[in-house]
C-alpha cells in the first residue's frame, strides 16, 4: 500500500470462513482500477478446518443469536463479532489517514459478507457501498439497521446455496429494504460461490 497514488477510492475484500486472503486476490485483480486501492486483509484467527476464520463457528462462540431470526435487541452481542468489527474499522481509519481516500467501499463472501454488512451498518462508518456476496445479516448487525450507517448495498446469493440458505439471503434483503436502505439483489443460479455474473455485478455496482 506504500506507493498507492493519492486522491482514491479503497475497496476492503473480507474473505470468508475457511479461507484466507490468497482466495481473493483474483477478485481483487479484477476490481483494481487507476484510482482504486483494492485491499485484501487476513482474518486473525486460524479455523479448524483450515484457512483463517474471522470469529469461531462453534456453539461455544456462536451461539444461536449470531444467525439472524433468533436474537432480541437487548440480548448479549457476540465478543468476537465485536472484534473482528473493530479490526475493519481500524484498518478503514488507517487506510484514510495514510492516504487520500474520498470513498470507502466493503465487500465480502460468506462470513466476510456478513462482517461487511456488519461494519458498513455500524454507526459512523462512512462506507459508501457494501457488497455481501453469499452471506446473511447477523443478529449484532440488526441492532443497526434502523439508526446505522447508510451505505448503498449489492446483495448476491445462490439459489442452490448449501452453506447459507437462500432463504436468509432474502430474509437479509427484506429487513433492509424494510428499514429504508437502497439495496440491490441479484440472485443466481449456482451454489456458495463467486460465478462471473456476480463479478460483474459487483464491478459495475463499485463503479456507480
Amino acid at each position: 500500500m506504500g506507493d498507492a497514488p493519492s486522491a482514491m477510492s479503497a475497496l476492503v475484500l473480507l474473505h470468508g470462513y475457511g479461507d484466507d486472503r490468497e482466495g481473493l486476490l483474483a477478485l481483487a485483480d479484477l476490481l483494481s482500477a487507476p484510482q482504486r486501492l483494492v485491499v485484501v486483509p487476513e482474518a486473525p484467527q486460524t479455523s479448524p478446518v483450515g484457512g483463517r476464520q474471522w470469529w469461531p463457528l462453534d456453539s461455544e462462540d456462536r451461539p444461536t443469536w449470531a444467525w439472524h431470526g433468533t436474537p432480541a435487541a437487548t440480548g448479549p452481542r457476540h465478543r468476537q463479532v465485536d472484534v473482528a468489527r473493530a479490526r475493519v474499522l481500524e484498518l478503514l481509519t488507517d487506510l484514510r489517514h495514510r492516504y487520500d481516500v474520498r470513498q470507502v467501499s466493503l465487500a465480502g463472501f460468506s462470513q466476510g459478507g456478513m462482517l461487511a454488512l456488519d461494519v458498513a451498518l455500524a454507526p459512523g462508518s462512512g462506507v459508501a457501498k457494501v457488497a455481501a456476496l453469499s452471506a446473511v445479516l447477523l443478529a449484532d448487525t440488526e441492532r443497526h439497521v434502523a439508526d446505522g450507517g447508510r451505505p448503498r448495498i449489492l446483495l448476491a446469493h445462490g439459489e442452490l446455496d448449501d452453506q447459507v440458505p437462500f432463504a436468509a439471503g432474502e430474509s437479509t434483503r427484506d429487513i433492509l429494504a424494510e428499514h429504508g436502505h437502497t439495496v440491490d439483489w441479484l440472485p443466481f443460479t449456482g451454489g456458495h460461490d463467486i460465478p462471473d455474473e456476480v463479478v460483474w455485478a459487483l464491478t459495475a455496482f463499485l463503479d456507480l
